[in-house]
């Protein structure tokens, strides 16, 4: 906080400027008391420290919030027919800038990507929010001849719909994005062809998973929130961690298998380099990269700013 822009300021208000004990022993003369002044020699007085403030930190923050990856759908089928999980949609995909206050606390929150056929968490850093993709959708046939299936669930982006070539066959419909943070995953093609999942950059469709988006907030280029595939096979693939990409969903007769787990999220700040280091709980990794400097939480944290 700014010393009293006028009337009379005690050593006491500077030392707390200068984020030392209240009573320890300053004089005007000292460099760090001159530099708070602004006066780096000569004459030097009290009122020269009129409004003067420490604090170095930075006004604000751009950020990158990346929320969980959905989990491809579930499957079970018999020999009588095939089921097909719809994959997982991405993660909500946020960017944008964030002013900061000196002494406030910043939490990030970085979801966890969807286990067995559930959405992905959120990620939040302040009051910025993403969500969780949605999970793809289910499908079941087996040798009683019952069926059904679900859609592909909402989220940060949507997870695909499922289907079923067994008698009868059926097909669901995709799940729905958020907009500003993700799109819509694809409804299954035909009873034979589940949906792929939702990205940040784009849509699910028959054949491809929704685009991711590509961002270098980190100092180098990285794709992330990409929707996840459909295969025609019986193997689960999770979506790579701290990307928020969707989990793939899988095709399958004679078999139960869920699709593969959602990517976690991450959230990614950054700020010039000439501002103050703010501390940190939650050890994110910060470095320098050109002219700024960049937090990285693959795990949940804080930041502040007191100097």
């Amino acid at each position: 906080m700014p010393l009293p822009a006028s009337g009379s300021i005690s050593l006491s208000q500077v030392n707390v400027e200068l984020s030392l004990a209240a009573n320890t022993q300053i004089s005007l003369n000292q460099a760090n008391v001159r530099t708070l002044a602004g006066v780096p020699s000569g004459q030097i007085s009290m009122s020269n420290l009129w409004g003067k403030s420490a604090y170095n930190g930075p006004p604000s923050v751009e950020y990158l919030v990346v929320a969980g990856g959905g989990a491809g759908g579930f499957a079970s089928a018999s020999f009588f027919g095939g089921a097909f999980a719809g994959a997982g949609g991405a993660g909500g995909y946020r960017t944008g800038t964030q002013s900061i206050s000196q002494g406030s606390t910043y939490t990030a929150t970085v979801g966890a990507g969807g286990p067995s056929f559930q959405n992905g968490s959120n990620s939040q850093f302040a009051s910025i929010a993403s969500l969780g993709g949605g999970r793809g959708g289910a499908s079941i046939y087996n040798s009683q001849h019952d069926y059904g299936g679900s859609d592909g669930a909402s989220g940060g982006s949507g997870g695909g719909g499922a289907a079923s070539n067994g008698y009868p066959g059926f097909v669901t419909g995709g799940g729905a994005g958020t907009a500003g943070q993700g799109n819509n995953g694809s409804g299954a093609c035909n009873d034979s062809q589940a949906g792929a999942g939702g990205g940040a950059g784009g849509a699910g469709n028959c054949t491809t998973s929704g685009a991711g988006a590509a961002n270098s907030i980190s100092g180098s280029s990285a794709t992330y929130a990409v929707g996840g595939p459909y295969n025609f096979n019986n193997v689960p693939v999770n979506g790579a961690a701290n990307t928020g990409n969707g989990g793939n969903g899988i095709g399958l007769t004679g078999s139960t298998n869920y699709g593969g787990n959602g990517g976690s999220g991450i959230v990614i700040i950054r700020h010039l380099s000439n501002y103050s280091t703010g501390t940190t709980t939650g050890s994110p990794s910060v470095y320098t990269s050109g002219s700024y400097k960049v937090y990285v939480f693959t795990g949940s944290g804080s930041v502040v700013w007191n100097s």
